[in-house]
């Protein structure tokens, strides 16, 4: 049987097969250029022909896969798959499997969420690299499962004004942007001068969540924050000169030890809300895309549930009459 080439489903490259002088050849040309694959076919046979053996291919480790998918990627993904390295670099990605996956979130001692996201998905983004260059069959995970938390009401405006006056001048300025923008924290530490015009108040924000800009309206008091920080001639480069949020963190929980930075995203939410602004316009100001994402940011009291249906008629059951 000549040597032929095809394709495996779900693979990009070419693979050979067929048999030469009673050696029976399957193997892949790691190539999806069709002239490519034809050569390499020729060539074995030709070897094969003249008494050569099939090449054995020395298999994809995960270090030089990790090495081949991190090509462009930003630092935090290097250091997230740079874990998983110390642990797989030198072991052939087409022996990882689910019980590799386990024993490393384990060896890391993270669970739930945290697995998922330091383990399972980069861990599951270098393996589909290799597989889509034939070098692993495709990985199907079971990821272990999210507890869920209830989500914990937003500070009150009295309880965030006692947290800026708590803070340095810098790090107060931050915390009103957020709570008056709903910006999430590192979107705010990203915020460049060029990108802030005080006069008309108004910031074009770079969201690194969905990779795109958003407009933002300032208040007088988020525009006074900022204009705080330093006279126009020195507005260059970065708005918050802290190199990594964990800066921001060390002062905010010193002051604010009963909530959480992101939590000033759902305050802004819902103040908004319970001020009667529409909550179409509360999403537009947000930058929330829908209602669902939206949803999880909105907090009803029970006082304010039974203020609303205080507003229906009264119905009850009357004593029949004698």
């Amino acid at each position: 049987m000549p040597l032929r080439l095809y394709r495996r489903p779900g693979r990009r490259h070419f693979y050979v097969r067929g048999t030469v002088l009673g050696q029976s050849v399957n193997t892949s040309c790691r190539s999806d250029d069709q002239n490519e694959a034809a050569q390499f076919a020729d060539a074995l046979h030709a070897r094969l022909w003249h008494g050569g053996l099939v090449p054995e291919r020395s298999p994809l480790t995960f270090g030089a896969a990790a090495k081949g998918y991190l090509a462009g990627k930003a630092e935090q993904e290097r250091r997230l798959v740079g874990r998983l390295i110390t642990l797989w670099e030198f072991k052939p990605v087409d022996t990882i499997g689910q019980a590799e996956f386990d024993a490393a979130a384990a060896a890391l001692g993270v669970i739930g969420a945290t697995a998922n996201r330091v383990v399972f998905t980069p861990g599951a983004a270098v393996l589909h690299w290799a597989a889509r260059r034939g070098a692993c069959p495709w990985l199907r995970l079971e990821r272990p499962k999210a507890a869920r938390r209830r989500s914990a009401p937003p500070p009150s405006p009295t309880e965030v004004q006692a947290v800026i006056d708590r803070l340095d001048p810098i790090t107060a300025a931050a915390v009103i942007v957020m709570v008056m923008t709903g910006a999430r924290l590192g979107d705010v530490l990203g915020l460049d001068w060029a990108d802030v015009d005080l006069d008309q108040r108004h910031v074009s924000l770079w969201v690194f969540k969905t990779r795109e800009r958003r407009p933002v309206a300032l208040t007088d008091a988020a525009a006074e924050a900022l204009g705080s920080l330093g006279p126009r001639a020195t507005r260059q480069g970065l708005v918050f000169p802290w190199s990594t949020r964990w800066r921001f963190y060390t002062a905010f929980r010193a002051a604010a030890p009963g909530f959480t930075a992101h939590q000033l995203r759902h305050a802004f939410a819902t103040w908004l809300l319970r001020a009667g602004v529409n909550p179409r316009r509360v999403m537009a100001a947000g930058g929330w895309r829908s209602e669902r994402a939206f949803a999880a940011y909105v907090h009803v009291s029970s006082a304010e549930l039974r203020a609303d249906i205080a507003a229906l008629p009264d119905v009850r059951r009357r004593p029949l009459s004698a």
